[in-house]
């Protein structure tokens, strides 16, 4: 733009001498051909120059939309940079309390097959129990048979030894009334000879 005004005043310059020097108003047509034609490249000029100034206008307005644009193109770059990390933060985080719950799931898998082993062995020790208490109902009942027979046979027997006692008894007063009885014939017979 600099250059098409000193390129105008300098044309300008150019016919004013040439309009002002001895020689040109003999050519005068020339002259006012040459100034018509320099009037019609100025009135281009200007027009070229007002193009050129909203052409400038509208680069630098441009420019200044292509540099707001870089600026938040770079802050959202930040801004992605800054959330790609939070989020690689986020996934390590997350990757080591996966690796957590996979140790503790192992954990809790050892622990549950641990207690069914204990469960299936406490159910094994339930039946061994139940029929080592049936067995002991069982010798229970039996001893319980066997000590009614032998309470009953021991009833029995005290009976039978009660009577036998009551028997002896009985025959241990007889043998001792007959016993007295001879005392007492003796005694009779021994008065009378005496008196005899």
């Amino acid at each position: 733009m600099a250059c098409v005004g000193r390129s105008l005043t300098t044309k300008y310059k150019f016919f004013f001498y040439n309009f002002s020097s001895p020689t040109h108003y003999q050519n005068g047509n020339g002259v006012k051909e040459q100034l018509l034609e320099a009037m019609k490249n100025r009135d281009n000029a200007e027009r070229e120059i007002k193009a050129l100034k909203m052409q400038l206008n509208m680069a630098e307005e441009t420019r200044d939309n292509v540099r707001r644009d870089l600026m938040d193109s770079h802050r959202k770059i930040r801004e992605c940079e800054e959330a790609k990390e939070t989020q690689r933060k986020e996934n390590l985080a997350l990757r080591r309390q996966i690796k957590d719950e996979e140790i503790e799931k192992g954990s809790l898998q050892k622990t549950c097959d641990e207690l069914r082993e204990k469960v299936k062995q406490t159910e094994s020790e339930r039946v061994e129990t139940r029929r080592a208490l049936d067995d002991l109902e069982n010798k229970f009942r039996v001893c319980d048979d066997s000590r009614t027979s032998i309470t009953g046979e021991a009833n029995d027997l005290r009976s039978r030894l009660n009577e036998i006692e009551a028997e002896r008894t009985d025959q241990a007063r007889t043998a001792r009334g007959v016993a007295s009885g001879k005392d007492s014939e003796q005694r009779v017979l021994a008065r009378k000879k005496r008196s005899v």
